[in-house]
């Protein structure tokens, strides 16, 4: 442990700190009748509040003073509404030392009171107390300052205002049922096998009801209609309804033939129980962007997506990659490329006149192959990777080898000229190509120079009864020359074959 650790674990100076420290307590309260009348008709509110804490109820510290406006006034500083997520929010109205209340009477005085027209959705009445719904956030903070005042109504009944975020409860009646069935109708395009149910709850035709797709016995309940009456669906855009699970609904069974699925802009956690009721599902299009486990995945989301719909060609409008294991699939490899068609043959030409006559026992016509101001350069991999190829490691340019003067030896060891390339060949060991083993690249193809690559497997012939397998690779950079081409630069890496390398050459009749 760090010294600065021990020290925050020391014992207080002051021993008797710990001692000191308030304990919780739990007493039991007495309250009298109203008290438990008005906790018990809070508790009986049948809505669902989904917004963290409301504000219609506060707590106050035991034997703490009561808060004071400036001024030295006795009203309570008014509470800030907590707005909510949904856009709804739960309104009590209750009319004091009263046994029950006129609802348009007490909303009359209300409005009254108020200079912001509200809508208020979801009446119930409940002896002195009226308790509705409002998806405005200006009318319920407005309601909510207003029962910060003290209200009296026209024969003295103190008015008590709560507001809180929450929305209503409904009943799935067939009246409420058959109203789903007609807006979602408007939303179908039957020539496309498209349904549009986008911020549903915000559809006009709901101006009065409430039908947020987010609350889960209506979600299921707009599934079910979708099955029962336009099974052979195709699209279904359900993004921007904050829906945060979609749980037991199995949609391979619901809706057979959906391919395109957008559920962006919702508040769903985890990947895996879309896998679950998407399982099955031969999803094609998927869009997922602005749900928080995208956010949470970053870099791995579009791997998981693939993992998890392995169906799915298109995600957020992309083409999504194919992955298995976390591993990109790469397009087929191919033994060679060629950048233009019209260069395969002038290459394939150039190889076998030149390797033709580098596997001959005379090497000096290959002059001709090269400009006079020609230049190669051999790279052989240091010993302890390829071993030591002693028949040319005199001529090693590798840039990793350590010598006492690398720049005066880098410009020896470089063949300059026509007539030192020529020389350095005939000194090579006598070669025999396996043209099986060849892959040609050519990356570089203009009327005034052309650049490819090719490796493949020799084996050394003069070299005893050994005869090593060895692998090359050269590129060549070669320019118009009369009616031909010459070469101009070249680099030559040798190293030893290896694994299957060594089945491949010994394949070689010498």
């Amino acid at each position: 442990m760090s010294h600065n650790h021990r020290n925050s674990l020391q014992k207080p100076k002051n021993a008797t700190a710990f001692k000191q420290t308030r304990k919780v307590q739990f007493k039991p309260v007495t309250k009298n009748k109203k008290s438990l009348e008005l906790a018990a008709r809070h508790l009986n509110d049948d809505d669902e509040d989904m917004d963290g804490v409301g504000t219609s109820s506060s707590f106050k510290r035991r034997g703490s003073p009561r808060p004071m406006m400036k001024g030295n006034h006795s009203h309570p500083q008014q509470r800030k509404l907590i707005q909510s997520f949904y856009g709804w929010y739960h309104v009590a109205i209750t009319a004091l030392n009263k046994n029950e209340v006129n609802k348009d009477e007490l909303w009359t005085y209300i409005m009254s009171q108020l200079n912001h027209h509200i809508i208020p959705m979801h009446w119930k009445l409940d002896n002195a107390t009226i308790v509705f719904y409002v998806n405005d956030f200006t009318a319920a903070e407005k309601l909510l300052h207003l029962g910060s005042k003290k209200l009296l109504m026209p024969d003295n009944s103190r008015i008590i205002i709560k507001v809180r975020a929450g929305y209503p409860s409904v009943t799935l009646d067939d009246a409420y049922k058959e109203k789903m069935k007609l807006v979602m109708a408007k939303r179908y395009n039957a020539a496309g096998r498209s349904l549009d149910l986008s911020k549903f709850n915000e559809d006009p035709d709901f101006s009065t009801m409430f039908c947020g797709l987010f609350h889960g016995p209506i979600f299921k309940e707009a599934i079910e209609i979708i099955s029962q009456n336009i099974p052979d669906l195709e699209i279904l855009l359900i993004n921007d309804n904050k829906i945060s699970r979609i749980d037991n609904i199995s949609f391979s069974a619901k809706l057979p033939n959906l391919k395109s699925l957008n559920i962006a802009n919702n508040r769903i956690q985890n990947i895996a129980t879309l896998s679950i009721c998407f399982k099955d599902c031969q999803l094609l299009d998927l869009t997922m962007k602005g749900n928080p486990f995208v956010d949470k995945l970053r870099q791995r989301y579009r791997n998981e997506v693939a993992k998890k719909f392995p169906t799915v060609k298109m995600l957020d409008g992309e083409q999504l990659v194919s992955t298995e294991n976390n591993i990109t699939t790469l397009p087929p490899a191919k033994a060679s490329f060629f950048c233009q068609i019209e260069g395969t043959e002038i290459v394939k030409q150039f190889l076998a006149q030149y390797f033709l006559i580098l596997d001959s026992a005379n090497r000096a016509p290959l002059a001709d192959a090269y400009h006079a101001d020609a230049l190669l350069s051999v790279t052989i991999p240091p010993a302890g990777q390829a071993g030591r190829i002693e028949s040319i490691w005199k001529n090693n340019r590798n840039f990793m080898r350590i010598v006492p003067d690398p720049e005066t030896f880098r410009a020896k060891q470089l063949k300059v000229g026509r007539n030192s390339i020529v020389g350095f060949l005939c000194d090579f060991p006598k070669t025999a190509h396996n043209l099986q083993t060849f892959a040609v690249d050519m990356c570089l193809f203009t009327p005034k120079i052309l650049s490819f690559n090719v490796a493949g497997l020799f084996k050394e012939i003069d070299s005893g009864e050994t005869k090593p397998i060895r692998y090359f690779h050269r590129q060549f950079i070669i320019v118009p020359n009369g009616s031909g081409f010459c070469i101009k630069n070249e680099l030559l890496l040798v190293t030893s074959g290896h694994g299957p390398q060594l089945k491949e050459g010994a394949q070689l009749i010498v």
